[in-house]
């Protein structure tokens, strides 16, 4: 019986040392894969992090450049409303100038018109008389 004692001892104390060592790598297996883990979202947070910097980036370029075109675009409509009104001033100048210029005929062509019709009063007037 002792021996059957000493032989069960023997097989507790095997089998608390397996289990030891069994507990131990599993421990050892569980640390490495939660190093694994906390290093994949360590660089998963760091490819965030490097994303939203791009992201920041591309949108201050972006709204950089938005404002850029705004302001050109603003240039030329105001560049395009001074044209407008320098087109406006000069065809305002050139309808007065036409209106001037037709006035102007057409006063001569009155006054050519009265000095021809004298002429011919005076030369018919001529012709007429005393014979």
């Amino acid at each position: 019986m002792e021996k059957e004692l000493q032989e069960l001892r023997t097989q507790l104390e095997t089998t608390q040392r397996k289990c030891s060592e069994v507990e131990e790598r599993a421990k050892q297996e569980i640390n490495t894969k939660l190093q694994q883990v906390n290093n994949f979202l360590q660089t998963q947070a760091a490819s965030q992090k490097a994303l939203d910097q791009i992201n920041e980036s591309n949108y201050t370029s972006l709204h950089s450049r938005m404002e850029q075109r705004i302001r050109d675009l603003m240039g030329q409509l105001s560049q395009a409303q001074i044209n407008q009104q320098n087109s406006q001033i000069q065809l305002d100048k050139y309808k007065s100038m036409y209106s001037e210029e037709r006035n102007l005929r057409q006063t001569l062509t009155e006054e050519l018109q009265r000095v021809n019709d004298r002429r011919y009063k005076t030369l018919f007037s001529s012709r007429t008389g005393p014979y």
